[in-house]
């Protein structure tokens, strides 16, 4: 391209004398020298040893300088984790509703079942109660006829051999002894003073029987004559010691009652001196109003009561009652 040079000059004449010369050349440009290439990036392996990660507890929220953390996972989305959050309060407040309903079906469900079984038991109990009360008065019942029988043979005795005085004497003992024993609920407990009552009054009827062989001896301690025992229990006894000890007899024969207490209750006693018994009476002859004797004690005091039995060592024999010491008015 060419060039336009200027001399010095002034005004046209200078304007006028201005010549054109062409410009040099200029030189080619050098050729870019390319920019040497970046080094490629050295991969690095870092080794983690999982037993050395701690997980602080609580998680840390706010890294203070100088702490690494590393996110696994997407980036959290505040909006996504808003609406998460509503969803896991009305999810947690149906499950506490859920459970709350649930505990208290639970508890209503219980309590209902443990009325229900309160009042079986008191029912069951209210049963277990009627029949040993219906057993008790059946025992009871067993001892007044077989003692009616007896007495009504001994005045029938009396009335033939014309012994109106013994006669008149035993039908206003039988029917104290009667008016007394009958009018005492069976199902009740007497003291121990009025058994040994009722008891002589029966002595006193059978004295009349037998007014030159029966000999009685009644030892029982004044701090004992408030205990409680089942009304009539001594009478089998008595009534047995009187038949097979001095009925059987040829000589006069003692009919001991006794009572003491002893460190497991009372202990109640009945003894003769007796002629000893034969094998058939032994098993059969005093079976039934020992065992009424047994029944009653089972059925009043369970297996805290006891009745032993057997011929003693003198000849005679003897029944022990044991059953828990229970005074009135305690």
């Amino acid at each position: 391209m060419p060039h336009i040079a200027s001399g010095a000059g002034t005004g046209a004449g200078a304007n006028a004398g201005a010549t054109l010369r062409p410009m040099p050349p200029s030189p080619p440009a050098a050729p870019a020298t390319p920019a040497p290439a970046a080094p490629a990036p050295k991969s690095v392996q870092i080794k983690i040893d999982p037993s050395k990660i701690v997980i602080p507890n609580p998680v840390i929220a706010d890294p203070t300088p100088g702490t690494v953390m590393i996110q696994v996972g997407q980036a959290p989305d505040p909006h996504r984790e808003k609406d998460l959050s509503i969803a896991g309060q009305i999810a947690d407040q149906a499950l506490n509703g859920y459970f709350f309903f649930a505990a208290w079906g639970a508890l209503f469900l219980a309590l209902t079942y443990a009325a229900a079984v309160r009042a079986a038991e008191r029912e069951a109990a209210g049963y277990r109660a009627a029949a040993r009360d219906a057993e008790l008065r059946a025992l009871r019942y067993q001892v007044n006829p077989h003692f009616l029988f007896n007495t009504l043979n001994s005045l029938s005795t009396l009335i033939l051999k014309d012994h109106r005085d013994e006669a008149e004497k035993m039908i206003l003992n039988l029917s104290t002894f009667f008016r007394t024993s009958l009018t005492a609920d069976p199902t009740e407990d007497v003291v121990l003073a009025e058994e040994i009552r009722l008891q002589r009054l029966y002595l006193d009827i059978e004295a009349v029987r037998f007014p030159e062989r029966l000999i009685v001896e009644i030892s029982v301690p004044q701090a004992l004559a408030n205990a409680c025992v089942p009304c009539l229990i001594l009478q089998p006894l008595v009534e047995n010691a009187i038949k097979y000890g001095v009925s059987r007899a040829k000589r006069p024969v003692t009919v001991k009652i006794s009572a003491r207490e002893d460190s497991h209750g009372l202990v109640l006693s009945v003894e003769d001196d007796g002629d000893p018994l034969g094998d058939d009476d032994k098993l059969h002859g005093t079976s039934v109003g020992l065992k009424n004797v047994s029944d009653r004690l089972k059925a009043r005091f369970g297996d805290e009561a006891a009745c032993r039995y057997g011929p003693l060592a003198n000849g005679g024999f003897g029944v022990t009652l044991f059953m828990p010491l229970i005074r009135n008015g305690l």
